[in-house]
């Protein structure tokens, strides 16, 4: 069993690098906990997001998804996702209005040794934004096969919006492209994806505002 994720300095919330550990279920011991800290160089070419007074610390980022390797490391899928409020006031029915704006942002995907030590990273770039909605079209449909991760999206949260395909191998070497145009009015529901087969993403979705299921393959 492979635990990972990251981990802050004391008296911070920012995450300031990985944290890995393997527990071997036949000897029922637990290995050493390793932690390898973000270099400041990483976050300029991947992040993007920094805080003012930390420049090698990352925020707004959440871990959603661990993927064993094959040699006992592992891949990290990290989301940058946070809410904002806004609220008016309507002077003729003399009540306020609140409005949530949910922002999902950048993916960061980090390969983890065995010893753990950081392989490699790299970030699929995005920006999705919409309001009162719980966020239902935002985020990745995640597809896993033997050689590469495949994330699935809508490029902007609306209505004849590119639905967009990022590709990345076991070596971080990522490739990008429309699979589907906006023309063709499909929206996905991301969170809600399921692999049924080693060939097979189910995703729910949206096609011309009405309901289905998108069956992707591979």
């Amino acid at each position: 069993v492979v635990v990972g994720g990251f981990y802050a300095d004391n008296n911070t919330f920012a995450s300031s690098g990985v944290l890995y550990v393997a527990l071997n279920i036949q000897k029922d011991s637990l290995g050493d906990v390793h932690a390898e800290a973000f270099k400041a160089k990483f976050l300029n070419d991947y992040s993007g997001d920094r805080t003012a007074s930390r420049s090698a610390d990352l925020i707004n980022y959440e871990v959603d998804k661990i993927i064993l390797r094959s040699d006992g490391g592992m891949v990290i899928l990290a989301e940058s996702n946070f809410v904002t409020e806004s609220s008016s006031y309507n002077s003729y029915y003399q009540l306020y209005t609140v409005t949530y704006t949910y922002h999902y942002d950048n993916v960061m995907i980090l390969s983890v040794n065995p010893d753990g030590s950081l392989d490699w990273g790299n970030v699929m770039r995005k920006s999705q934004s919409s309001e009162n909605d719980d966020a239902f079209f935002s985020s990745y449909a995640l597809f896993a096969s033997e050689k590469e991760l495949c994330l699935l999206y809508n490029r902007g949260i609306r209505r004849k919006s590119d639905i967009i395909k990022y590709v990345i191998d076991s070596k971080g070497v990522a490739s990008e492209s429309v699979i589907i145009p906006g023309n063709e009015e499909l929206m996905l529901m991301p969170k809600g994806c399921k692999q049924v087969s080693a060939n097979h993403l189910i995703i729910p979705c949206t096609d011309k505002s009405k309901p289905g299921l998108l069956n992707f393959s591979f």
